[in-house]
């Protein structure tokens, strides 16, 4: 923080220093608007009819000020002959000439009566103001110096990037500093093509660049007080744990009412917890294990994970089945859902396949030992979006109380050669550590593709994900893991997972039928005003074709009307099917008829 502060500061007063020497450069600027002319005359021609005389001269004039010229005015001395006539009133030219830039050619005016000859007596011009003048570069910077504010913070939220790791970046990476006299390059190209020069517009697109860097160390400092608030590395006041350093420099969490010390040592089986320290402490720790991989990772998330991981890899981690009680329940720390089967409206067929694979071999160990079967193995949870798969794995791992390990494509997938199948291995490593472990893969179809599209990546991944699975369930392995991948699209996986030895079992989770959906809505409508007319046997007959996220909807429809009726009524409305008829006719399914299709295809193939 300490760092920011003095980093913001400095900035502030260099753009505040700028800020006024190019005002006064500016101002004085439009006092010494220099310009220089050249000037001769052509013709006097006299019209003795009109008495007048049309004087023709030439004029070359450069503009040497820092404004574009837009109008010139001159008054000129009139001789008859060597004679002194008189002295014209302004004559007044409209001109647009860029700084730096001449403009000469052929002028004319008229004057009253006989004129042989004429001098300049009084030269006068006008000059656009700073933004007519570089209005293009203006525009440039103003978009440029926000849009790349945003970028970065984008990035800085997606990557959870800390003010350390732009100071930690600049250091290791010099070479990036001589990239910010890029934007400086259209300026040279336009001034080397034209051959004018000028200080200004170098000096816009700085302004433009220590907009931008502001722009971010602003976005730090809200982060860093967003991060104090909700309970950071350095505020974690919330939650009542602070960090702490020991005589040798070790951080250590304390937790409020327990005397004892908490390392990350201690807490490589605590994902929550490890997010207290902050991402200096997660890489010096990686350091000291050398675990290099940490230098390319700028996201304490990800930072966490590897420790973990590697911890567990290593037989480091504390078992799962000895928590930190008190570091448990200060910290209250909720890893995953508590949800169970029990809580599940229906997928009776799924849940009773569920039970024979996997809960029966632990009710009856010894008859599955006599004939050398043993829980685990694969199974492939396939359906519609929105059937509750992904709640369906976590209820699974909470019936046998069971490590659970989702998986999304993100968390596989890497740009570098090697590092996906690596993080494969790590993944099984860490569940055979434990007694019990599910390991569930979501949204499967986007890792385990068919591998003759030779651009989805997977061709290395996908055998390296087999192998591993390979085994899993047999009497030989300690470990019981169970390899969960739920798919919406299970006809895009290749066809290796589906032979014996990777995903055995194959669960069709389906939309919910009419008792479903009414437990649904009774689920989702539990503990809330609802008045006795209100027919669920009604709701679950409207929502033939719903998953079960639609019905989610329906049910925060019925509560967004009855709040309405409560505020437009002035008293509380119960939810009841006047409620109910409301918003009947807004209701739809969302599942598409075209992957139903799909579904009853694949079902038949297999």
């Amino acid at each position: 923080m300490k760092r920011l502060l003095r980093f913001l500061r400095t900035f502030i007063f260099g753009i505040t220093l700028g800020i006024c020497a190019f005002g006064m450069t500016a101002c004085s600027s439009t006092e010494k608007q220099a310009t220089s002319y050249d000037f001769a005359v052509v013709s006097c021609t006299y019209n003795s009819e009109e008495n007048t005389t049309k004087v023709i001269w030439y004029s070359n004039l450069v503009n040497d000020s820092i404004f574009d010229m837009k109008e010139e005015s001159f008054k000129f001395d009139l001789y008859e002959d060597d004679t002194f006539v008189r002295t014209t009133d302004y004559v007044t030219y409209t001109i647009s000439i860029k700084h730096g830039k001449s403009d000469s050619g052929r002028r004319n005016f008229t004057a009253t009566g006989k004129v042989t000859n004429v001098k300049i007596n009084t030269w006068t011009a006008k000059f656009a103001n700073l933004w007519d003048s570089y209005m293009p570069w203006f525009i440039a910077v103003i978009i440029a110096a926000p849009l790349l504010a945003i970028i970065y913070i984008i990035i800085m939220i997606i990557n959870d990037l800390e003010f350390d790791d732009l100071i930690e970046f600049l250091e290791d990476h010099l070479w990036f500093i001589p990239m910010l006299a890029i934007p400086f390059i259209p300026y040279l190209i336009s001034s080397i093509s034209s051959g004018v020069w000028s200080w200004v517009t170098p000096l816009i697109i700085a302004g433009g660049l220590l907009a931008a860097i502001v722009i971010i160390l602003i976005a730090h400092l809200i982060k860093y007080f967003v991060d104090w608030g909700v309970g950071g590395s350095d505020g974690l006041a919330k939650v009542k744990v602070k960090k702490h350093y020991d005589s040798k420099g070790a951080p250590f969490l304390e937790i409020e009412g327990y005397k004892k010390r908490y390392y990350i040592k201690d807490l490589l089986d605590d994902r929550e917890t490890l997010l207290y320290f902050s991402k200096k402490d997660l890489k010096d720790y990686c350091s000291k294990n050398e675990w290099y991989e940490a230098d390319s990772l700028y996201s304490k998330e990800k930072l966490v994970i590897l420790i973990m991981d590697k911890s567990a890899e290593k037989g480091d981690a504390p078992e799962e089945s000895e928590p930190t009680s008190e570091k448990k329940k200060a910290t209250k720390v909720k890893k995953y859902s508590k949800t169970r089967f029990d809580d599940i409206a229906g997928l009776e067929e799924a849940k009773k396949a569920f039970k024979e694979k996997v809960i029966m071999p632990f009710l009856h160990p010894e008859i599955y030992e006599k004939f050398g079967k043993k829980a685990g193995g694969g199974i492939l949870l396939y359906g519609l979006p929105g059937t509750g798969k992904t709640m369906f794995a976590e209820a699974a791992a909470n019936e046998i109380d069971a490590l659970f390990i989702p998986i999304k494509c993100s968390d596989v997938k890497s740009k570098w050669y090697g590092e996906s199948e690596k993080k494969v291995k790590e993944i099984f490593a860490r569940a055979k550590k434990a007694e019990k472990a599910i390991i569930f893969f979501d949204e499967f179809e986007a890792i385990g593709a068919k591998r003759t599209d030779s651009e989805n990546g997977n061709n290395d991944l996908v055998p390296q994900i087999l192998a591993e699975m390979q085994g899993v369930g047999s009497s030989s392995n300690k470990a019981v893991i169970i390899v969960i991948a739920a798919t919406n699209k299970p006809w895009a996986i290749d066809s290796a997972f589906m032979r014996p030895g990777r995903f055995d079992e194959k669960i069709h989770i389906p939309l919910p039928d009419f008792e479903a959906r009414k437990k649904l809505f009774e689920l989702q409508l539990n503990n809330l005003p609802i008045a006795d007319d209100l027919d669920f046997d009604y709701l679950a007959r409207i929502t033939d074709g719903f998953n079960g996220a639609d019905i989610k909807e329906v049910c925060e429809k019925l509560k967004m009307s009855a709040i309405n009726d409560s505020l437009e009524k002035g008293e509380e409305q119960t939810i009841g099917m006047d409620d109910v008829h409301r918003i009947e006719s807004s209701i739809k399914s969302s599942v598409a008829t075209e992957d139903i299709e799909r579904l009853k295809e694949f079902e038949e193939s297999f």
